[in-house]
């Protein structure tokens, strides 16, 4: 079965450039972080791992150094006949980032035996690119691959495609740096083929997509449309079946609901009435008491009247006695 080389080459700045226009643009710190499995930048390994450092510092090291590397690099300027040091500019591309991997499933493959093959890659990049500040290894991904960083105060100046592009400029036509950039990154290609892949057996060019006549094609796309159309109207048709059941549902729900809190009202209702009938009868029955107690205390009061006025009446009559006995009485 025929295996294929795969390398990618890539330069990054410490800030994303203002001129930027995507709001995703990746920093140097992105990618060490990514390479040094800060979990925040590297959610899509499934099972994160540490990487194995093969030459330089470790990637935590070199994002924590980078500025320190960077002063090395500052560029002379004479400035009213004085020489100074210009910093490199937070928008400058610093960092040339390359990826080399190996075409074997990580689970399938004897790190041992691959190795030199990792090895001659780091190799190719120093020579290509000059001095290697940091290589590691990822085993955690699909395919064995590791990460080599180069940094330079102008890291475009080493990236063979945007060499080509800036001698290739110009205004007047576009389509001919863009056509440089793929030709260097093609040649680019075919070296490290010639270098390091080659003595192990891998392919250089991948498998490439099937062309096909124009009228096949559009049948071809037709087909595509067809079976896209039948497969969303057989989701609509499913999500609407779902939507209906779903409805169905909560109208059985609310109903049963309903029911209850009618059910309860009705009860509560007629337990509220009678209590109602109760209190009034209480109510009733305790105002009649009440007109009676009051009957009564009029009596009352009337035969304390009466009383004290039998008091009266028998103390005259004693008055009247004892004045009769002085007056008559025996002597």
């Amino acid at each position: 079965m025929a295996r294929f080389q795969f390398s990618h080459i890539e330069t990054y700045a410490r800030t994303a450039s203002t001129l930027s226009k995507s709001s995703s643009v990746k920093t140097c710190y992105d990618i060490l972080a990514e390479a040094s499995r800060v979990y925040e930048h590297s959610r899509h390994v499934m099972s994160p791992s540490p990487p194995e450092l093969l030459d330089g510092i470790t990637t935590q090291e070199l994002a924590e150094n980078l500025n320190l590397l960077l002063e090395n690099e500052a560029t002379e300027v004479v400035l009213d006949g004085k020489a100074k040091k210009r910093a490199v500019r937070k928008d400058a591309h610093v960092l040339l980032a390359a990826v080399y991997s190996y075409p074997s499933q990580s689970q399938m493959c004897d790190l041992d035996e691959i190795r030199p093959f990792f090895m001659d890659c780091i190799e190719f990049h120093r020579e290509k690119f000059g001095c290697v500040q940091s290589a590691v290894l990822h085993t955690d991904e699909q395919y064995l691959h590791i990460h080599v960083y180069t940094v330079s105060n102008n890291a475009r100046k080493l990236h063979p495609g945007h060499i080509a592009k800036k001698l290739n400029k110009s205004e007047a036509s576009s389509i001919k740096s863009s056509v440089a950039y793929k030709n260097a990154m093609r040649a680019f290609q075919d070296d490290f083929h010639q270098s390091v892949s080659h003595k192990y057996g891998l392919e250089r060019i991948g498998p490439m997509r099937k062309r096909i006549q124009s009228e096949l094609y559009q049948i071809a796309k037709q087909a595509k449309a067809s079976e896209l159309a039948e497969w969303f109207e057989n989701e609509t048709i499913k999500k609407k079946k779902k939507l209906q059941e779903k409805t169905e549902r909560l109208k059985q729900f609310y109903d049963e609901k309903r029911f209850e809190i009618e059910s309860e009202y009705e009860q509560f209702k007629e337990t509220n009435d009678v209590s109602l009938q109760e209190l009034q009868e209480k109510t009733q029955l305790a105002e009649t008491e009440y007109e009676d107690l009051m009957n009564q205390r009029e009596l009352i009061f009337d035969i304390l009247i009466k009383n004290q006025e039998l008091i009266s009446e028998n103390e005259n009559y004693k008055k009247r006695l004892h004045e009769y006995e002085e007056d008559y009485g025996p002597r």
